[in-house]
This record gives C-alpha cells, sequence and structure tokens, in this order.
C-alpha cells in the first residue's frame, strides 16, 4: 500500500487489517491456522458480509450492559433501541455451531441485521451499518466464534463479556491508551452461553478528525494485493519529516513498551501486545501520535494488584493460571519478551534494518530505557524468557517452555 494522507482513514485502516499481513505469521506453526469459514477471513476477497441478530428480553439470562462514560449514545441505542431489550449479533460462522434452539431462532427471526467487514482478528468485525444503512458511529464488534482461530478456541459467552468489559473500565478508569469497550451483552442457555462486546474505534481524548490508526503488523508486513509496494514503516518517517531512528524510537518503540509496563504496574493486568494489538495512531497533521491497545481479554497479577489495593477477589479477574510466582514470571515473559518483544519490536528492527538502515541495537536500547523510566525493574521478571509450547489444549489451557538467552528488549 502507497500511503497518503488524502485516504479515506477507516478505509485505510481497514485495508491494513486485511491485507498488509504478508509474512507476519511466522511466530507459531498454528499462527496462520483458522477453522473460520473462508469468505468470513479478513484475508478473503470478499468486501463484507452480514451479521444476523437475535431479538432479547432482558431476563435473569439475557443481560446487555453499556459504559455510562461513553459518547457513542448512537452506538448503543443500535444495539439496545429501547429499555429492556437488546440486539444479540450472532458470528455467521458461528451458526453451524450453535444449539438447535439459537439456530432456529437465527434461521426464522425478523431481526435487523449488521453490514460488517472482518478485520485481522477475524471474529472481530467493523460495522458498516445496519440493513443497507450507514452505521451512526465507526464501532467494532467482538464475537462469539467455539472454533478455532490460531492456537486457541474463541468463545464469547458470560464471563467473557464481564471481564472484558471490567477490565476495559479499569485501563479506562486509570487513563491508559487501549480502545475502549463500551458495551456487550449475552443470552444463556443450558447448553453455555453466546455474547458480544462493543468496541470504538478511537480512544478517549484521541477523537480527531482525519486521524490514521493502523495495526502494529501493517508497519512491516507485505501487502498481499500489491507486493511490490514497500511497507508502511519504509514511507512513514519522509512523511513525519523526521529521521528513521527518531521515528521509531520515539513514536512506536518507547511509547509500546511504556504502554505494556505501565499497565502491569498501575493495575496488576498484563497486556498482549503484539503486533495485532499494538496500534499506531496518529492525526492528519502529524503533529500528535500515540501507540494503543486493544483487546481486554487480559491476565491479572493478583499480588500485584493486592500491593496496590485493588481488588482480586471479583470472579470476573482470571489471574494467571496456577497462581504460582514462577507462574507469574512465566506469563510475563511470554506477553513481554515473547508478544511485545519477539513478535513486534524485533520484526520492526529487522524491517528498519533492510529498508531505512538502522541499526536494531538502536531500537532495542531505546526499549530497555523505556521499561527501566517506566518501572519495569519493579516487575517479578527474571533474565529468562518463556513462550508456548507446541501443543494445542483446548479452552484457555496453555504450555509454557523457556526459549532464548537474554533478553534484549529489556
Amino acid at each position: 500500500m502507497r500511503f497518503h494522507l488524502s485516504k479515506d482513514p477507516l478505509e485505510t485502516w481497514l485495508y491494513a487489517e486485511r491485507y498488509l499481513s504478508v509474512g507476519t505469521k511466522a511466530y507459531s506453526q498454528y499462527a496462520g491456522h483458522s477453522e473460520m469459514l473462508a469468505d468470513y477471513r479478513p484475508e478473503s476477497g470478499v468486501y463484507g458480509f452480514e451479521v444476523p441478530c437475535l431479538e432479547m428480553e432482558v431476563s435473569r439470562r439475557s443481560r446487555f450492559l453499556s459504559d455510562a462514560r461513553t459518547n457513542s449514545a448512537q452506538v448503543l441505542k443500535l444495539y439496545s433501541p429501547e429499555p429492556g431489550r437488546f440486539l444479540l449479533p450472532v458470528h455467521p460462522g458461528t451458526i453451524p455451531l450453535l444449539d438447535d434452539d439459537l439456530r432456529r431462532q437465527l434461521e426464522g427471526g425478523t431481526a435487523p441485521r449488521l453490514d460488517v467487514s472482518p478485520t485481522a482478528s477475524t471474529r472481530t468485525v467493523y460495522v458498516r451499518g445496519l440493513n443497507g444503512s450507514r452505521s451512526p458511529s465507526p464501532h467494532f464488534l467482538k464475537l462469539h466464534y467455539p472454533g478455532r482461530i490460531s492456537r486457541f478456541r474463541r468463545p464469547m459467552g458470560r464471563e467473557e463479556v464481564l471481564h472484558e468489559l471490567w477490565v476495559s473500565n479499569q485501563m479506562r478508569t486509570n487513563g491508559l491508551s487501549y480502545l475502549p469497550d463500551i458495551a456487550g451483552g449475552y443470552a444463556t442457555s443450558q447448553h453455555g452461553s453466546v455474547g458480544f462486546v462493543v468496541r470504538s474505534a478511537s480512544m478517549d481524548g484521541y477523537a480527531t478528525a482525519r486521524a490514521f490508526t493502523l495495526p502494529g503488523f501493517s508497519l512491516y508486513g507485505g501487502d498481499a494485493l500489491a507486493p511490490d509496494d514497500p511497507p508502511l514503516l519504509a514511507q512513514l518517517p519522509q512523511l513525519f519529516g523526521e529521521r528513521p531512528v527518531e521515528f521509531l524510537a520515539n513514536r512506536v518503540v518507547i511509547p509500546a513498551v511504556q504502554l505494556w509496563v505501565r499497565t502491569v504496574v498501575q493495575l496488576g493486568l498484563i497486556p498482549e501486545l503484539h503486533g495485532q494489538n499494538a496500534l499506531l495512531w496518529f492525526d492528519g497533521t502529524l503533529r500528535r501520535s500515540a501507540v494503543c491497545g486493544r483487546d481486554s481479554d487480559l491476565f491479572a497479577l493478583p499480588d500485584v494488584r493486592r500491593s496496590l489495593g485493588l481488588d482480586v477477589a471479583d470472579p470476573r479477574l482470571y489471574p494467571v493460571p496456577g497462581h504460582s510466582e514462577d507462574r507469574a514470571q512465566q506469563y510475563l515473559s511470554l506477553c513481554y519478551d515473547g508478544f511485545l518483544s519477539h513478535h513486534f519490536l524485533e520484526r520492526l528492527a529487522s524491517v528498519a534494518v533492510e529498508h531505512l538502515g538502522i541499526e536494531a541495537q538502536e531500537l532495542r536500547n531505546a526499549a530497555k530505557y523505556a521499561f527501566r523510566n517506566a518501572g519495569g525493574a519493579a516487575l517479578p521478571l527474571t533474565k529468562k524468557m518463556y513462550y508456548y509450547d507446541d501443543n494445542l489444549r483446548d479452552g484457555e489451557e496453555f504450555g509454557l517452555v523457556e526459549f532464548g538467552g537474554c533478553a534484549p528488549w529489556r
């Protein structure tokens, strides 16, 4: 893709989500695996599709929740047009996996249908409108999909909805730069629950006209539709009028590391800022930029939260599996050394070396400075690094193994 400020920011974002991922899924033998039907995957040639909805009544088993602070009242009205009722969107790829009762309701229902386009995470979609009419405000939906995408199955039921809205509220209250989840709902039955989360397309305080947002992997990924175009990483420094090393260090590496560390030390929540969840935001004047995160499906460190005087008893809070100090160290390393450093920053550095002539060590030094400056030295991390083993498991279970030697980005 040839980037230009005259392009439509949202269409640029969606193109980057779907097609600037060539060569970015080499971090695991399962990275490119998906059980989702082909037409609903981001790399498909399908511009968009319809998501059917169930019309639900609020009850003991069906709820709609929203963040009272949101300024997206029109979006909330879309999903809850009147008190006591709400729409429950169901990804079409999920319909064959539903129980018979829900499937019959969808097939025979007359509820509105959302017009959407897929994003990089597949079961998260961008909502273009409703029944052919344009959406009142840009937003995303994270939907239930019990099949496997990459390493894990992707359910979005009652527990997941409550948890992600709770985590998003925590990050929003503390002013951390994440795309907030502003609403969600679920319906439960004897066979389980089906839910969804509504995600804003802008951070608090960053709703600026002509602002661009790009997924982190799109900075170094190849273009599936224009393979001869240079990566965005090779284009943006000149656009900003900055030396490449300064652009990358000051606008990408340092803010990404600071966001990761601050989320842990301020909230005891562990970000998963890999290339898909780390986003680069900048306004059309090129004066402001930020790295923000997305996805509130995060684990927590109970000991860190206790030391901060924060709640650890909430049943919606997912502690690091195992609760042991060793397990916490390993999971912190998975998310910093594996996701942020190896999958994102190291990929940025390798492309910067090839296309911009930057020394990778300059970027690593910037990351180390940001890590210490944000308080990372106080975290229970050892010099060892950990990542997933090569085994597939069901649910949220996973195994971690030691990899590599030193930790070059902290």
